[in-house]
């Protein structure tokens, strides 16, 4: 039987029903040979088939199926139209006699080559994103609502996957405690619909714990409701690893450069001591031959007081020396008075300054030396002192040798000025003093952190450590704030 005769039974009706379809319609016989084409489909093809056998046809495995009597689902096919291109949607079903022996194949297909085309583009499109989000070095991910993840980048794989990571879950990834923390870090971002960051102890696969910075955000369906999360997370374990070592060598430093300090002082503080020690040791043999002599009570209590003053005189400068030698790195702030922390420098500097003959001028101006400020009280000290070590360096070889310390203040911060009458900074030097291991001391004679130091510790107090422009002689200026 004529394979249109038993499509169409000689029913035009139904052929004319075919070419008013807005989808291509073929009929072949069972050697692919193409036996009627409707109008759309000479369109979308731009030829008529019809006594044609393409080898795009013919050659289909899909269509090889068909015509064997299989029925199949909807399947792609591509093809080239005048050298373009191009995608067809196809339905087909083999032709039956009442035997059931296969006649030929009837197809049914649309043009979908724009959304083949677009589909082509989002999935280079999504190639692109995959291996630039793989060259990110932060951990990227995506999961669903069902928390089972459906994007992972390279470096997050690497860190916490043996394997594939795409349909797993959290816990399949981590152990349970690290499970609950993501989860509930997930499920306050869902509730909060927003941008949220937090700080996270992730294991590696290897075992090891690495401390994470991880935005954690909740991603949108075309409708606008949230369908998933998606996380970023900066591993942070080494720069804090790096953070912790450079505030250890800056506590080390500081440290080093306040010991530097007092070593500096250490023969006129002993030549402090000693002095005081001969005067107690002449009042101890003055009372003693008085009361041998049995002398008045009176003129024996003189001595007594004599060897009491010389004694608060001791405790003083050993009390200042301990108080400003230990380490108080991780001591809070509180409130000293400003006549304290003058008195904690002045006590250690009066002998060098005497044994110098360094003429010492303080001037306290309109400032409330029993003013209490926050600080810490050791620290600020020793940067008073560093200053005022370096006067007197500074002036050693002058004639009359003069520092000054004069106090000054506004709403906002107290000042210390301290000057002197040396050669001064050179212009030259004055953008480098402050910059660590640099020094205008001869060899040996300083470390160069003292300014460096100092300079940190007044920044860490929302202060700063200065060289006047403005001043006439060689100025540091100590700027500390009033109030936190």
């Amino acid at each position: 039987m004529d394979l249109l005769n038993f499509f169409f039974a000689n029913n035009i009706i139904l052929r004319e029903c075919f070419d008013a379809l807005k989808a291509g319609v073929l009929i072949t016989d069972r050697n692919s040979q193409i036996v009627y084409a409707n109008t759309y489909s000479r369109d979308i093809l731009r030829c008529d088939l019809t006594g044609m056998s393409p080898a795009p046809w013919r050659n289909n495995e899909s269509l090889k199926r068909i015509l064997n009597g299989e029925d199949l689902p909807e399947f792609k096919m591509r093809i080239t139209i005048d050298n373009t291109d191009c995608c067809l949607a196809i339905k087909a079903i083999p032709l039956k006699n009442q035997e059931g022996s296969v006649l030929g194949a009837f197809i049914n297909f649309h043009d979908i080559t724009e959304d083949y085309l677009q589909e082509k583009m989002m999935l280079k499109k999504q190639g692109f994103y995959q291996r630039l989000l793989d060259l990110i070095p932060a951990y990227i991910i995506m999961k669903n609502l069902d928390g089972i993840y459906v994007f992972s980048n390279k470096f997050f794989n690497e860190a916490f996957s043996n394997g594939p990571v795409l349909g797993k879950k959290t816990i399949q990834l981590f152990s349970s405690e690290t499970n609950r923390m993501i989860n509930e870090n997930d499920a306050r971002v869902i509730k909060q619909e927003k941008v949220l960051e937090f700080i996270e102890n992730l294991p590696h696969k290897d075992g090891t714990l690495h401390i994470c910075r991880t935005i954690r955000f909740p991603t949108y369906d075309e409708e606008n409701n949230i369908d998933g999360i998606c996380a970023i997370a900066l591993d942070e374990t080494e720069k804090i690893a790096q953070q912790k070592k450079a505030e250890k060598e800056r506590v080390n430093n500081i440290n080093a450069t306040k010991l530097a300090s007092l070593g500096t002082l250490a023969a006129e503080i002993g030549h402090e001591i000693n002095n005081p020690l001969g005067i107690m040791k002449t009042s101890v043999m003055v009372l003693r031959e008085m009361i041998e002599k049995n002398e008045p009570v009176k003129d024996q209590l003189h001595q007594v007081g004599i060897i009491d003053q010389t004694l608060d005189r001791i405790n003083n400068i050993v009390k200042a020396l301990k108080f400003l030698s230990r380490d108080s790195t991780n001591e809070e702030f509180a409130l000293c008075s400003v006549g304290d922390i003058i008195a904690d420098t002045e006590i250690l500097c009066r002998t060098k300054l005497k044994l110098k003959n360094v003429k010492y001028h303080f001037d306290q101006g309109e400032v409330d030396l029993n003013e209490t400020i926050p600080c810490n009280r050791v620290q600020i000290s020793q940067v008073l002192l560093n200053v005022f070590v370096n006067a007197i360096d500074a002036v050693s070889e002058q004639i009359t040798p003069v520092i000054k310390l004069r106090l000054e203040q506004d709403e906002d911060f107290l000042y210390f000025k301290i000057s002197d009458n040396g050669q001064g900074v050179p212009q030259e030097l004055r953008a480098k003093i402050f910059e660590p291991f640099f020094t205008t001391k001869k060899l040996g004679m300083g470390t160069g952190l003292g300014l460096s130091i100092s300079k940190d510790i007044m920044e860490k107090h929302a202060g700063d450590l200065l060289l006047s422009e403005t001043e006439d002689n060689n100025c540091f200026i100590i700027k500390l704030p009033r109030k936190l």
